[in-house]
């Protein structure tokens, strides 16, 4: 990067450097992330939302769940990620899900799918997660 481009970097970032955010953020919508933080205007098509009040206040409430697709072989998955929970599931549920409380497990070591305790919390997670894949 030039010294130009860093001064540039260093100064439009002014005020965010340095800040740290305890959730999940989505990528989804990153270019227009990257635009509004660049105090650039995005193009109107974009989707996402900016992520400035989150970075200048890390300790806001961020209430937009992260969304993810990944593969174990030939079995996809889909995740819903919140600050707090962790929901997957693999081919719709098919073949199995996954529940992991980012405040009591963070190592993600004990999956409370099967959990009668988690139930409601499981319903309520899958309820985003097929929402999004409605979408």
């Amino acid at each position: 990067m030039s010294q130009k481009s860093q001064s540039m970097t260093r100064r439009r970032f002014s005020g965010l450097v340095g800040s740290a955010l305890a959730g999940p953020i989505p990528l989804r919508g990153a270019s227009k992330k990257k635009n509004v933080l660049c105090r650039l205007e995005p193009p109107k098509n974009l989707e996402g939302a900016s992520l400035r009040p989150l970075l200048r206040n890390p300790g806001s409430d961020w209430s937009r769940p992260a969304y993810s697709q990944v593969h174990r072989g030939q079995v996809r998955g889909y995740t819903v990620r919140t600050q707090r929970w962790r929901y997957t599931e693999w081919d719709e549920g098919r073949a199995g899900s996954e529940l992991y409380d980012y405040q009591s497990d963070p190592g993600e070591l004990r999956n409370l799918a099967s959990s009668t305790d988690h139930q409601e919390v499981c319903a309520g997670m899958r309820l985003r997660l097929r929402a999004l894949r409605r979408g």
